[in-house]
């Protein structure tokens, strides 16, 4: 008896030995066939035919239960998109695809060939290439949600489960054919899905994303040049989180292409030029998916921090004569073409400068707003929130001049973006009046010698062709010289004027010792050809030039 068990237990070994060497060595050239069959009916039928799927080879390591496809193409049939389009069928994105290896782990050959539940555990692609050529189609405005992706394929598969995978070095090239093929480049991207399930019960799971419970997708070194190529658009690395709905950016940057000699050479005109910059933003409870399908930005905050904003002028540039009207900031949010709702935008740590070359004096003035932290609350262009809440609000808190200690209030009405109705508030501590002096001797071609500022208030409204309000300012000691460009360019005293100013033009002070504050009304008409801001600069100007006066 002993010997029987021993031969038949050696037979055994031996054929499970022979069955070994057998799958070992013969992989997949005995399953290659079927399961590239398989395949290519599972993206047949999940396509509606309008893709196929081509493979150059697949490895079956029926020991190791693994599975490799060398060599993988996603290609669309242009002859059935031609019908599909004449039947009003077709989708508004087409991709191309290519990898050179996918992994699969924890899949016999099998698995693929019978089962209709498949459960696994890590898949792994390698250097994936997508094409994406967008053009929109006005039937897909109603999309057509009658057949879902499951219905097509569950006669093969009735249940997909993939614990784990990883697609690493992903380049996406994005062709906008409504926009003269405008083109989007995206290199090394990073995919991680974890718990994947493809049943009936996650065919409509909106809280999944590609049927993953969990995604992340990370982003390096993003780079775009602007359409009229005068800017350069730069993300350092992005990051998405799907369960959390929130989007991460670091080293976010909107840069003029060549200093500002060199971006005023490109210009015919008169044009602002903008640097923006900023370390890092967090956008919460994001619906990133609307926003990259184009159905709407919507987001619960926005927070960026240490941000630096430059505006810079050249007024040797003859004016463009443009009409600027229906351009101010709430207008402009509300041109957006895609539906916009963020409850509250944070600005942690700015500094905002405004630069202006003045070919009076040959010189360059700064405006400067340092330390700004503020918040933008209920910016939107939805109808229904604008009808709940129509203001638009920014409070915000900075030094102004790196001096005064400043606090604004702007409301912004958006029920009348036509009528461009808006008002602001801003006030502000002591300051020293010689902290001026950057904007005010290359600008306004005077000097403040000196001036002890108490304090500023100034509240004003306007619409889209004036701005009239109620301005106060305190100060004593004021000196002020008249500066004019000599033969050589320099900036000198000028005699006359100055001498007329401070004897019968100038007050030194404000309030006179035992008089009260005084209001003055500033009124100013906008030139169609101004903008926002110097609407709002022109009209303090006024007020504080007729509180100088003492008019």
């Amino acid at each position: 008896m002993k010997k029987v068990l021993w031969i038949a237990g050696i037979t055994v070994l031996a054929i499970a030995a022979g069955v070994i060497i057998y799958l070992s060595t013969r992989k997949s050239k005995d399953f290659e066939p079927l399961i590239k069959s398989k395949l290519e009916e599972l993206v047949r039928n999940g396509s509606d035919s309008l893709y196929r799927l081509q493979l150059d080879k697949v490895e079956i390591d029926v020991i190791n239960s693994t599975v490799t496809v060398i060599n993988a193409q996603l290609l669309p049939d242009s002859a059935w998109l031609q019908q599909l389009d004449a039947r009003q069928q077709a989708p508004d994105d087409i991709f191309r695809v290519s990898l050179g290896a996918l992994q699969i782990k924890g899949i016999t050959p099998l698995d693929l060939l019978d089962k209709k539940h498949i459960d696994l555990q890590d898949l792994y692609l390698k250097e994936p290439v997508i094409k994406i050529y967008h053009r929109k189609r006005a039937y897909n405005r109603v999309k057509d949600t009658t057949t879902t992706l499951y219905q097509r394929v569950s006669k093969q598969i009735e249940s997909f489960k993939l614990a784990h995978t990883t697609v690493q070095h992903v380049a996406v090239d994005y062709y906008d054919m409504d926009q003269k093929n405008k083109e989007v480049h995206l290199k090394d991207l990073t995919f991680y899905f974890n718990d994947i399930l493809f049943n009936d019960t996650t065919q409509n799971d909106a809280t999944r994303f590609l049927y993953a419970r969990e995604a992340s997708i990370f982003l390096k070194e993003y780079e775009l040049k602007t359409a009229n190529n005068l800017y350069r658009f730069k993300i350092d690395s992005l990051r998405i989180e799907t369960v959390a709905n929130s989007i991460q950016a670091w080293g976010v940057s909107l840069k003029p292409i060549g200093d500002k000699a060199t971006f005023s050479k490109k210009l015919r005109f008169r044009q602002d030029r903008y640097d923006l910059k900023a370390d890092s933003a967090v956008v919460k409870e994001a619906d990133w998916w609307s926003a990259l399908s184009e159905q709407g930005i919507n987001a619960k905050s926005v927070d960026i921090y240490k941000g630096e904003v430059e505006i810079y002028s050249d007024k040797a540039l003859p004016p463009s004569g443009q009409n600027k009207t229906g351009r101010y900031p709430h207008q402009q949010v509300g041109r957006i073409p895609l539906p916009l709702a963020i409850d509250k935008i944070g600005l942690h740590r700015f500094e905002i400068l405004y630069r202006e070359f003045n070919p009076k004096s040959g010189q360059m003035g700064t405006i400067q707003f340092t330390g700004v932290n503020g918040t933008i609350s209920n910016v939107t262009n939805r109808e229904e929130r604008i009808a709940a809440n129509p203001t638009m609000q920014i409070n915000a808190t900075c030094k102004f001049m790196n001096d005064g200690d400043m606090k604004t209030t702007w409301k912004f009405d958006m029920a009348h973006l036509k009528e461009g109705l808006f008002t602001v508030e801003a006030s502000m501590g002591k300051m020293d009046g010689t902290s001026l002096n950057k904007a005010t001797v290359p600008l306004g071609l005077f000097e403040v010698k000196k001036a002890n500022i108490k304090q500023f208030y100034v509240f004003m409204k306007g619409n889209n062709n004036s701005a009239n309000g109620d301005l106060r300012v305190a100060y004593n000691d004021l000196d002020v010289t008249i500066l004019k460009k000599d033969d050589d360019g320099e900036l000198k005293k000028k005699g006359l004027a100055n001498f007329i100013a401070k004897t019968f033009v100038f007050t030194k002070e404000n309030p006179k010792k035992g008089e009260a504050l005084k209001t003055r009304h500033a009124y100013f008409e906008r030139a169609p050809d101004k903008s926002f801001f110097s609407l709002l600069w022109k009209t303090i100007m006024t007020g504080v030039v007729a509180t100088v006066k003492n008019d």
